[in-house]
């Protein structure tokens, strides 16, 4: 970096996922003069102004050194495959044909158009905070045999919020990104999280259970696929699971369960029987 500080693998994710964050944290710089919301809003722009700086001072410095000789290209097509096959790298074109190409790769990221067993778990942050980088998960997706047209299939998720008691600044453990006037009281630290599975094309969702007791889920649909989501509130140092029971069609093929990319590595357990192709 410019001011001589060495970014390399072991401190990057860190720096950037966490680091950053308290490393320019929301100051009293506003000057004299301003109404309360106008300083807390020019504090949070100073504050936003410099972080940015920083990581896009980080990104550059990592785009020069792939574009500039490479002394070892082989491990840098190796983590370029690494960052492809974990979904940290996805490509989209607005040309139809170049589209239809992409799509039959790994860096396209769609949906499938098919009706194999799936299981796909999305999660979005609904606090406009930065809890992410403190998220576990855990993931199962169950499935009875592949005898009739229909089986009982469970999707499982378990998430912990592994913050640190240690006070972190606001701009990593507050709410300000939750919708102004509702009626609730999150305390400091708390994961506001939307947790939505994307199931196997014709799956109906039988109950939703949360720490055992059953609550609702918004269904919609993506690509055909039906997609049920929750919304869940972690606190500090807790845990929580959520419980999808549904009933599927029985569908030949591998199970497959994509992984959203976040910091952590997440345990995935999958018991789906692979069915033959119907005679």
């Amino acid at each position: 970096m410019s001011d001589g500080e060495i970014i390399n693998k072991d401190n990057v994710v860190e720096l950037t996922q966490s680091t950053a964050y308290s490393r320019f944290p929301l100051v009293d710089i506003a000057p004299a003069g301003l109404s309360a919301t106008e300083a807390d809003r020019y504090n949070r722009a100073a504050a936003a102004i410099l972080r940015k700086r920083y990581l896009q001072e980080i990104a550059g410095a990592v785009v020069k050194k792939m574009a500039g000789p490479v002394q070892a290209p082989r491990r840098l097509l190796d983590a370029l495959g690494r960052a492809a096959a974990e979904r940290r790298i996805g490509v989209w074109s607005a040309s139809p044909a170049d589209q239809k190409l992409l799509e039959e790769t790994p860096l396209a990221q769609t949906i499938p158009d098919d009706g194999g067993p799936y299981a796909q778990v999305v999660i979005n942050n609904l606090a406009g905070n930065k809890m992410d980088y403190y998220l576990s998960r855990e993931i199962e997706y169950a499935a009875d045999g592949c005898d009739g047209d229909m089986r009982n299939s469970t999707i499982t998720v378990r998430l912990e919020n592994t913050a640190p008691e240690t006070p972190l600044p606001e701009y990593v453990d507050g709410s300000t990104g939750l919708v102004k006037g509702l009626p609730v009281n999150v305390p400091k630290g708390t994961m506001i999280t939307s947790v939505r599975v994307i199931a196997t094309k014709g799956a109906k969702l039988q109950s939703v259970t949360a720490n055992g007791e059953r609550t609702t889920a918004v269904t919609s649909m993506e690509r055909g696929h039906p997609s049920f989501e929750v919304q869940v509130a972690i606190p500090l140092g807790k845990s929580g699971e959520l419980v999808f029971q549904l009933s599927e069609p029985t569908a030949p093929g591998v199970a497959r369960v994509p992984i959203q990319p976040l910091v952590d590595t997440p345990e995935v357990a999958i018991s789906v029987p692979t069915c033959p192709e119907s005679a």
